[in-house]
């Protein structure tokens, strides 16, 4: 799977549809930027709250501490398990994703996607190739495993 650079040229763009709670439609469309230095994937409280997602459902999640790149604490984070999210050609079911009741977090991928992948850089030309690594489950903040399934290519 290759990916692009977005405009600002710092960081790669990737789009992803998730699924926020069994038995709701897609959200398609969603911009995310890989962020190496990000433990886990992250989504804006406001994505959740515009879907009906009330914040006493969030804070039943379960707390965690985040630290962003300059060191500054994120307050009110939780870890939260979504059915699903779509991303680079595979399915990752029963998902970990952070967000903060209190900061509107960035779409962010981070390396709890990445590591199932072996990435090879295009600097010059301002791409990155994805190739998924057969087999491999990503780590998660809980004990649960997650399954990962191929998408279709339509």
């Amino acid at each position: 799977m290759r990916v692009s650079k977005i405009d600002d040229g710092l960081f790669w763009n990737v789009v992803a549809k998730i699924i926020l709670r069994h038995n709701d439609r897609p959200i398609d469309g969603l911009k995310f930027k890989i962020d190496t230095g990000a433990g886990i994937t992250t989504i804006p409280r406001s994505l959740l709250i515009d879907n009906g997602m009330p914040a006493n459902e969030i804070k039943r999640a379960h707390k965690i501490s985040i630290i962003t790149a300059d060191g500054k604490r994120v307050p009110n984070a939780y870890i939260l398990r979504i059915p699903e999210i779509h991303v680079l050609g595979k399915k990752f079911i029963n998902f970990e994703v952070a967000t903060s009741l209190s900061v509107n977090m960035n779409y962010l991928l981070g390396q709890n996607i990445l590591e199932c992948f072996d990435w090879k850089l295009l600097y010059s030309l301002g791409e990155a190739i994805a190739e998924y690594r057969q087999g491999f489950v990503p780590h998660s903040m809980s004990s649960r495993i997650k399954r990962i399934d191929n998408l279709d290519a339509s």
